[in-house]
């Protein structure tokens, strides 16, 4: 279900250091095994962590995770970095 799939995208977005997942949004038909999808995943990310790498490591744990969990067939992954936070411990990343 999407729902299930939304569930798995927001779990790949906690294991990635440095951001978490806010949004997502699939676009196409997720019941239908094989059908082309294409998702669209919005995180926030630390302050500091260079953001192309962050999008890029949540791209491929998404395509991975969606590859090894589900019959999408995923057309293509689009991540966005909507919104910014300092660490919580005050301490530079970099």
């Amino acid at each position: 279900s999407e729902g299930a799939v939304r569930a798995l995208l927001r779990a790949v977005g906690a294991e990635v250091p440095g951001g978490h997942v806010t949004r997502t949004r699939i676009d196409g038909d997720v019941e239908t095994p094989g059908a082309p999808v294409t998702v669209s995943i919005a995180i926030a990310a630390e302050w500091g962590h260079p953001l192309q790498e962050l999008a890029d490591a949540v791209r491929t744990e998404a395509l991975d995770a969606l590859v090894r969990h589900t019959d999408l067939t995923v057309a293509a992954i689009d991540v966005t970095v909507d919104e910014l936070y300092a660490d919580p411990t005050g301490k530079d990343p970099s």
